[in-house]
C-alpha cells in the first residue's frame, strides 16, 4: 500500500475513532448531568473516568442515576475497547504487510554482517529468503 493511502486510512480511522469516544463520552456527560444533577466539569469528570475505566468520582444518590451508570460503564468498556481496536487496525494491518517475501528462483549474494555463518557476507542464498520493506 503507498504511504500516502496508508496515512489517509490512519487519519480516516483516526477521526472515526475520536467521533465515537467523544459521542459517548457526551451521552455519558448528558446521563450525569440530568440524572444525578451534577455541574457541566463534575459530569465531564465522571464520565471520562468511567469511560477510561477508572471508576466515578462524585457518589450516585438516584436510583435512575444508578442504573445509568451501570449500563454507560458497561458500554464504555465494550465501546472503548472497540474504538481502540478501530483505531490500530490500520496501523497493524500496514506494519504486517510492510515486509514481503520476494518469490524468485534466482539466487542473490546476501551480505549480513555479524550473523550466522550460513548468512555469512558474499555467501549466495535464494532469494526468496530475503525480505524486503513495503514503504
Amino acid at each position: 500500500m503507498p504511504r500516502k493511502k496508508f496515512l489517509s486510512h490512519v487519519r480516516l480511522h483516526s477521526a472515526v475513532a475520536a467521533l465515537v469516544l467523544l459521542v459517548n463520552l457526551g451521552v455519558g456527560v448528558l446521563g450525569y448531568h440530568v440524572l444525578e444533577n451534577l455541574a457541566w466539569v463534575d459530569a465531564f469528570a465522571n464520565a471520562a473516568l468511567i469511560l477510561s475505566g477508572m471508576g466515578p468520582l462524585a457518589p450516585i444518590h438516584s436510583q435512575a442515576g444508578k442504573i445509568f451508570i451501570g449500563v454507560y460503564a458497561i458500554f464504555s468498556g465494550v465501546v472503548f475497547l472497540t474504538t481502540v481496536g478501530f483505531f490500530l487496525t490500520p496501523i497493524v494491518l500496514g506494519y504486517s504487510t510492510g515486509c514481503i517475501w520476494n518469490q524468485v528462483d534466482d539466487f542473490s549474494p546476501v551480505s549480513v554482517s555479524g550473523a550466522h555463518s550460513l548468512n555469512a557476507p558474499g555467501r549466495r542464498v535464494p532469494s526468496q529468503y530475503n525480505f524486503r520493506a513495503r514503504w
